[in-house]
């Protein structure tokens, strides 16, 4: 038993750090491996670890990125933004606020969303010229209008609740701009009649598909900042 002990003791290393007799220990650090190269073409593709561009599918659009601040501070900062700098908006940060645009709760899980994203300067400079409250989009470098499909709306009286989803799922996508160093901006237009017919006649919509509103982003000049509209006069507890 003693002669097994002495032989296991001796075949038991000391600490990586420590040298061995003469042995040369290797002391070069530790990198981690290189990021996957991104493309060069402003974002319209992904490049893979071997250098081969990646489609931009349901499957393969960029993760869930991580928010640079924490949730709760993103809520408070988020700002209506009006003003950009000249730093184009990418296919991949506009992916990001679609994803974030459809991880939302619906109603009879109808999800009656869709999306029309508008990046030519042409269409975004008619919806600037046909939305009353929509002059910074000649500025912006891109917008999302958010719509309700009739066609995935629920029946009946539960019908209107595709207004619910839809801005929830308006409110996910400001808050995801704010979230990654983006500005963005909530143009209003249903249920008025005529920017409703303005966002059709642009972005060319089917007669099912309704335009709840315009979100104008861009990358912030850095004039604006949150108001902060906490009352407590608002709040109610148990009972009015």
């Amino acid at each position: 038993f003693l002669a097994l002990l002495l032989a296991l003791s001796s075949s038991v290393r000391p600490h990586p750090d420590a040298p061995i007799g003469n042995e040369q220990v290797d002391t070069t650090p530790i990198s981690p491996p290189a990021p996957p190269a991104r493309s060069t073409d402003g974002g319209k593709s992904l490049i893979g670890i071997s250098g081969v561009p990646i489609a931009l599918t349901d499957q393969s659009m960029p993760p869930n990125n991580p928010p640079k601040k924490d949730i709760i501070s993103v809520i408070r900062d988020r700002k209506d933004v009006r003003e950009y700098t000249d730093e184009p908006v990418t296919t991949e940060q506009l992916s990001i606020l679609l994803r974030a645009g459809m991880a939302i709760p619906s109603v009879g899980h109808a999800q009656p969303w869709a999306f029309v994203v508008v990046t030519d300067r042409q269409p975004l400079n008619e919806l600037a010229a046909g939305l009353a409250s929509g002059t910074m989009l000649t500025r912006a470098k891109a917008a999302i209008v958010v719509c309700g499909d009739m066609k995935k709306a629920l029946s009946g009286k539960s019908r209107s609740f595709w207004i619910q989803d839809c801005a929830a799922s308006a409110q996910n996508i400001l808050l995801a701009a704010e979230g990654i160093g983006l500005g963005a901006f909530r143009i209003e237009v249903f249920p008025e009649e005529k920017p409703v017919h303005v966002v059709r006649t642009v972005c060319r919509l089917p007669d099912h598909v309704i335009p709840l509103c315009v979100i104008s982003i861009g990358h912030p000049l850095g004039v604006e900042s949150p108001n902060d509209t906490f009352r407590t006069d608002n709040i109610h507890w148990n009972t009015w």
